[in-house]
């Protein structure tokens, strides 16, 4: 028979002891479980022959974070890479991360069976495209993108960005409602997906343009904003100062008229809500000094003879860093307009297809597309809350009324008035004759 111990001091003592002696076990017993993964992650790995890899880390250099992209994940042949601007920054957020490597999926960017090879928390992420999930000062996060991307991609990218606000904004008009559930934002996506393969299809088209013959010398060139303009682009400073040729400089002037950023199909023009109060009662309103400056005015009309970048002909590189003079003018001002999805879409659409008639082409398309995705999803939409709208009727019909607001039943309290007055015997009855009463 085991004795009892001799004090509380011997039971206390012994469960420090016991405590003391079961956490180092405990520790042990997490890093055999952490070096078994590994072991188990290292066969799986000689089994397949490829090494699974994160969907872009977060590493640090100096005082800067950046995102990274191997080049084994794109088109691009060097690694895509994207400083962050403190913590406030939206790209150190995994959600708008994994949203913008949807969108670079979306427009052919990133490789289809990239992802086969992340380890990104899939749980943790819907799919749904950053586009499609608008949030504060998202636009900075493409304004970089763009100047890191091949000029062809990034065109792609800013269009997309354009298409996908647009159906947006037209199925909650026709609608009436701003909630969209994740099954209705992945078939938009999937939607603009295959219709950009179609859009940006040059197999069949000829570019007869013109080259650029541009001087060595480079200049910094200002062009001063309006009120307007600083506020549709973001943009806190009072010019925009890129460094061109000069004698390139009358043919960016021309580029930069409101003619040549502003889509001209009014069915087109589908602004949210902060674009539309900065517009106010000007449906174009004027983004720079010089359109509206007299003595500007004269120096424009000679850089007219001279015509606008999108009369050049369209080359893009496959790194960001090409040796074309127009092909760099043309990515810092798509980087500039990013800002603003309308203009930012409609220069790059200039760039690719020029002012004629295949320009004009091009947006037919896609007034056509934004049309037919637009009336497919806002009847289902609209059939759906139809449906809802009456189950939520019928319901309301079936159920009970409260016992608050149910009217009184006047043959209620008599029937248990009489029943009241059936249980009491009348004069002259015996309780026999009630208990015969009861009986019954």
């Amino acid at each position: 028979m085991l004795s009892n111990p001799s004090s509380d001091r011997d039971v206390l003592s012994g469960h420090l002891v016991v405590q003391q002696t079961t956490k180092p076990l405990a520790d042990a017993s997490k890093k055999i479980a952490t070096y078994a993964r590994s072991i188990n992650s290292s066969i799986e790995e000689c089994k397949t022959g490829r090494k699974k890899r994160k969907a872009g880390g977060m590493k640090t250099i100096g005082a800067n974070t950046q995102r990274t992209l191997g080049k084994q994940f794109h088109l691009m042949d060097r690694t895509l890479r994207i400083v962050s601007q403190g913590a406030a920054d939206p790209l150190t957020n995994d959600l708008v991360w994994y949203g913008l490597i949807s969108d670079l999926m979306c427009i052919g960017f990133i490789k289809d069976d990239a992802p086969s090879k992340w380890k990104w928390r899939e749980n943790y992420f819907d799919g749904v495209p950053l586009a499609l999930r608008p949030r504060d000062k998202v636009w900075t996060v493409y304004r970089r993108v763009l100047n890191q991307l091949p000029l062809s991609n990034a065109i792609h990218l800013a269009v997309y960005r354009w298409i996908t606000s647009v159906c947006r904004v037209a199925i909650r008009q026709r609608t009436s409602t701003s909630f969209f559930p994740r099954k209705c934002l992945l078939r938009i996506a999937e939607e603009v997906k295959e219709f950009l393969k179609v859009l940006f299809d040059r197999s069949k088209f000829e570019d007869h343009r013109k080259t650029a013959t541009a001087d060595s010398t480079h200049t910094k060139v200002k062009f001063r904003l309006t009120v307007s303009g600083r506020e549709l682009l973001h943009n806190a400073y009072t010019t925009f100062q890129p460094v061109i040729p000069e004698s390139l400089r009358p043919i960016v002037q021309n580029s930069l008229h409101s003619k040549h950023i502003y889509c001209p199909l009014p069915s087109l023009v589908k602004r949210n809500k902060r674009s539309s109060s900065l517009v106010g009662s000007q449906a174009r309103p004027q983004l720079y000094v010089h359109e509206h400056n007299a003595e500007v005015g004269k120096e424009a009309l000679l850089g007219e003879q001279s015509g606008t970048l999108s009369e050049i002909i369209f080359y893009s590189s496959k790194t960001a860093r090409g040796n074309q003079p127009v092909e760099g003018i043309r990515r810092v001002i798509l980087q500039h307009l990013s800002g603003f999805m309308e203009g930012c879409a409609i220069f790059g659409l200039h760039q690719m297809f020029g002012n004629g008639d295949r320009y004009m082409f091009k947006l037919h398309m896609i007034r056509l597309f934004v049309e037919k995705i637009t009336e497919s999803i806002s009847a289902e939409r609209l059939e759906k809350k139809r449906k809802k709208k009456q189950v939520s009727e019928s319901a309301k019909i079936t159920a009970p009324a409260p016992l608050s607001k149910r009217k009184a039943d006047k043959t209620i309290p008599v029937v248990q008035k009489k029943k009241k007055q059936n249980l009491q015997p009348e004069d002259g009855e015996s309780d026999a004759a009630l208990l015969l009463l009861l009986c019954k």
